[in-house]
């Protein structure tokens, strides 16, 4: 009855008012519970801010990423293997040996790292990846891309610093957050080893180390370098008294210099340098030659110490700690290249495999 009267008296033009006045308060307060920026999950899309604090709207589920630079696309492999959408460079046959076998034969796409090195527009546009992570480079790299590709592009901080942030937050993007998590479950654990070990080496008593780099070794990254920063994570100190070379890296030395130095320790980028070394006469005197710690940096699938200075050096941190101080950094590194493998790289080393990564095939000392 109450109902009629108010039709005759109001008309139905106010009760459709009322009407919608009540729907939009009800749609107000269900906004009010997630964050304006981000779209319904139903729309297909979502949005996030990435580490440069852009706004980048991206497809809700991610099925295919690429990586600007290797220190990227590592990641991306170490997060979800099925969603890389291609590499950086063929990968070598050592690198061939440790990596998942569907990955081994993806697009090479080019990127924009190392000297000069620049990314193939056309294959990325045919490949069409649903999101580009980019890092490594200046932010406006990513703004750049993102205008001449037409392809949502996040820009990430991967200095080591932000490991952890950074793991959490494409592992976000690609929906692996627990992945990100067993990830970063590691590398607390090894930064608290590290910490819990690091007062135990005496301010006088660090150990001098020479990052041998090219063909010679006589390239270096010395101390500040994010090429060289597990030397002063793991308390050593960098004996390079060179300014470093801003971008790749590699500052020219004289060998008077090496010499000058006298290095405790000499850690070899690059094969072709370690396989001379020790039958150099030029380097015979150096202590770390007369005393045989002369180490060659593991690589299979990915450099442990450098180049890409990105997660791949989780390992790296163990390795170094115990070649550098064995008495100090008890790490059992048989059992720590099983386990991070297995996190990172989803492969179950056997035994001989994790003697084959450590000496390089064969090549260099465990």
């Amino acid at each position: 009855m109450r109902t009629k009267q108010y039709f005759k008296r109001y008309g139905r033009q106010s009760v459709g008012l009322l009407l919608a006045v009540t729907v939009f308060m009800l749609f107000a307060a269900g906004c009010g519970q997630q964050p304006a920026a981000t779209p319904p999950a139903d729309s297909g899309v979502q949005t996030v801010t990435d580490m440069a604090g852009r706004q980048v709207t991206l497809p809700a589920k991610i099925t295919k990423a690429y990586g600007t630079s290797p220190i990227q696309t590592i990641l991306i492999y170490c997060l979800a293997p099925e969603k890389l959408a291609g590499l950086n460079s063929a990968p070598t046959d050592l690198e061939k040996r440790i990596m998942l076998p569907q990955c081994q034969n993806l697009p090479v796409l080019g990127g924009w790292f190392g000297q000069g090195n620049t990314g193939n527009m056309e294959e990325i546009l045919r490949v069409k990846p649903d999101v580009i992570v980019c890092g490594h480079t200046g932010q406006e790299m990513a703004d750049q891309l993102q205008q001449q590709l037409n392809i949502p592009v996040v820009w990430v901080d991967d200095t080591i610093e932000k490991n952890e942030e950074v793991v959490n937050f494409v592992g976000k993007v690609l929906g692996a957050e627990q992945q990100a998590g067993k990830m970063n479950a590691y590398f607390q654990k090894t930064q608290e080893r590290i910490k819990a070990n690091l007062p135990r080496i005496a301010e006088g008593k660090k150990v001098s180390v020479y990052y041998a780099e090219g063909p010679q070794g006589l390239q270096t990254d010395p101390k500040g370098s994010k090429h060289a920063e597990l030397l002063e994570i793991l308390g050593a100190e960098n004996i390079a008294e060179v300014a470093i070379k801003p971008g790749f890296g590699r500052s020219e030395v004289s060998m008077e210099q090496v010499l000058k130095w006298n290095p405790e320790v000499i850690i070899a980028g690059e094969l072709e340098f370690y396989q001379q070394i020790l039958n150099d006469q030029k380097w015979k005197n150096i202590k770390a030659v007369q005393d045989n710690r002369v180490y060659l940096v593991p690589r299979a699938p990915f450099n442990w110490f450098d180049r890409p200075p990105g997660v791949n050096r989780i390992i790296g941190l163990a390795w170094t700690g115990q070649i550098l101080y064995p008495n100090i950094y008890s790490f059992d590194i048989n059992q720590e290249t099983k386990e991070f493998y297995k996190i990172y790289y989803h492969y179950d080393l056997k035994d001989n495999e994790v003697t084959e990564v450590l000496t390089c095939g064969g090549v260099a000392k465990m």
